[in-house]
């Protein structure tokens, strides 16, 4: 292959499409594909802000669909998110300042999902990281792609979303636990901050991992694991089930299996993981929601009967 350079394009099957939203609006877009072979996976590519020059052919993502493609064999989605105009054309409809735009985030994986593409991943770029947080954790979203995140519209609550959709089912932390962390972690030199200027709502801290941070998260990482059996404060109040009515314990096992349940809906739902170190902790995920659902559902038949029991006959 010849040396790669700012304008080079490689060969690609590449054509406009049109994607629609929920409300109406027509998005002018573009689909590259591999040539002669089925694409690997599908990149939808989220532009930065518009109002500072962002649109879908904003260099990064031109140069991506002009390689990807051949490079990769991946598919490459790119779009003018509503009132953005480019070389391509102008999509409808008017910018809402990363609201209404979650409509086109929509109708992008709508339109891989009707091309019957695989294994769509989200790449945005500054303002497209946002839309990428706020309105991509979709079940048939394999991941995020995050360039030079400004995090001015997204928040710790769009985070805290992705991060239950993937290890959430294992490692969950409080944010207030986060947030009471950040400041040890700079003053253990782990981690650096700077104060975020924002206009309408309060300034924000911005944190970046230092070298010795990732050096420390390096030597944990090795460190042989502890063993740490599983807090269920299900378990903690059936030991003194002698102390509550057999109704109420019905009550928390049940609410126990619908929790479950959902876990292993969430986690089915994931699809395959590219990763097979990912795919083990799914794996134990579903198999750990499998094992609680037998188990509660068994409990929840042995105390329905203790109720049975005591409640009085009619006369």
């Amino acid at each position: 292959m010849s040396q790669i350079r700012a304008n080079t394009v490689l060969p690609a099957n590449r054509r406009p499409v049109t994607l629609h939203t929920a409300d109406g609006l027509e998005l002018v877009g573009e689909l590259a594909l591999p040539n002669d072979v089925a694409p690997v996976a599908t990149i939808v590519m989220l532009h930065p802000l518009p109002t500072h020059g962002g649109m879908m052919d904003s260099h990064l993502l031109r140069k991506a669909a002009n390689r990807l493609p051949a490079l990769a064999h991946y598919a490459v989605l790119r779009f003018n998110t509503r009132g953005t105009s480019s070389d391509q054309g102008q999509s409808e409809g008017a910018f809402d300042n990363g609201e209404s735009e979650r409509l086109d985030v929509a109708a992008a994986l709508d339109l891989v999902e009707f091309e019957d593409l695989p294994a769509p991943w989200l790449v945005g770029w500054s303002f497209g990281t946002d839309l990428a947080l706020r309105y991509g954790c979709d079940p048939s979203v394999q991941g995020a792609v995050l360039i030079s995140p400004p995090l001015r519209f997204s928040s710790s609550d769009d985070l805290q979303r992705w991060a239950e959709s993937s290890g959430g089912f294992f490692w969950a932390p409080a944010k207030s636990r986060v947030y009471a962390v950040l400041p040890q972690l700079v003053e253990r030199g782990y981690a650096t901050s700077r104060e975020v200027v924002q206009t309408g709502r309060p300034n924000k801290q911005l944190y970046r991992v230092t070298k010795a941070g990732r050096a420390a998260l390096q030597i944990w990482l090795e460190e042989p694991p502890a063993f740490e059996p599983e807090r269920a404060p299900i378990l903690l109040k059936l030991y003194f089930g002698e102390l509550l009515e057999p109704e109420v314990l019905l009550a928390h096992v049940r609410k126990v299996r619908a929790e479950a349940t959902a876990v292993k809906l969430r986690l089915e739902a994931s699809g395959p993981s590219e990763s097979s170190f990912a795919e083990l902790t799914v794996r134990q995920g579903l198999e750990w929601a499998r094992a609680m659902i037998r188990w509660s559902a068994a409990a929840e038949l042995e105390l329905a009967e203790r109720l049975q029991e005591q409640t009085p006959a009619p006369v």
